[in-house]
């Protein structure tokens, strides 16, 4: 009798267990934009930053290989966050 009770009641935590799992959300993503790679009319390549509403907010030059768009599109993903912000000062406004 205690055996059968003691099979229920870790029946039942397994269960609970495993149903709690199984009901996680999936972690939201944070990232709120995308580098995205495209072909222009002239059969190059160039990637592009855009943001999750759509709106383009850089366009890469042409590049004549895919790989190539690829490669600096990466280069850029991985070290965009370590970037500072820069202004720049023409010698009019000096």
């Amino acid at each position: 009798m205690i055996t059968v009770l003691a099979i229920i009641i870790i029946l039942i935590i397994t269960f609970h267990l495993l149903s709690k799992r199984v009901h996680k959300k999936a972690p939201k993503s944070n990232n709120k934009y995308k580098i995205q790679l495209k072909k222009n009319v002239g059969n190059y390549w160039y990637w592009r930053i855009t943001h999750i509403n759509g709106n383009i907010l850089a366009i890469s030059e042409s590049y004549s290989s895919k790989q190539a768009a690829r490669d600096t599109a990466q280069n850029l993903k991985d070290s965009l966050f370590n970037s500072t912000i820069e202004e720049i000062h023409t010698e009019e406004e000096d």
